[in-house]
């Protein structure tokens, strides 16, 4: 099995615990307890726009781990460490269409939001892997910790659009 091309952040090294990372992660992900309050709801641009556009950029970050794990042979971590970058780009999308629809705007689909998420998706995802050719695993570590911090409000928002999907299902039943 290869070995990670870089130190991955604490939260993924797998070089010790044979494979227990991805645990880790899990275990993280489900000890976080209660998500940090999302935007108020105002219809107002306040702060919706640079949410968006920072799980934007986390899923870029994602994609980086996910790309790095895919070249070291575990094809199981890469796979979630995409499916995080997914979440991370469905609550961007998330917050812009809701600011949209707070300001008076008519409803769109999150589909066409994301040619505002895609672009900071892909350069998030080049911002590191340029700070991994320079060897700056401090700030890759930094930049990865805030994103594991966004990950609460992500899983808060993916939830509620299930729960919405549900509803509306629900509601839509005779």
């Amino acid at each position: 099995m290869k070995e990670f091309p870089l130190k991955m952040p604490g939260f993924l090294d797998t070089s010790t615990d044979k494979g227990g990372g991805m645990q880790a992660l899990v275990l993280t992900l489900l000890m976080m307890g209660v998500p940090q309050d999302l935007p108020e709801a105002s219809g107002k641009d306040e702060g919706w726009e640079d949410a968006a556009m920072h799980m934007a950029t986390c899923a870029g970050y994602w994609d980086f781990l996910s790309d790095t794990a895919k070249a070291a042979g575990k094809p199981a971590v890469a796979e979630q460490l995409h499916n995080m970058g997914n979440g991370a780009e469905t609550a961007a999308l998330y917050f812009l269409s809701s600011q949209h629809l707070l300001a008076g705007g008519k409803p769109r689909t999150y589909g066409s939001w994301k040619t505002m998420t895609d672009p900071k998706r892909e350069s998030g995802k080049l911002r590191m892997m340029g700070l991994a050719e320079m060897n700056d695993q401090e700030t890759i570590e930094l930049e990865g910790n805030l994103c594991l911090e966004s990950a609460k409000v992500q899983e808060q928002i993916l939830q509620n659009m299930r729960r919405s999907r549900m509803d509306e299902e629900a509601n839509a039943t005779p």
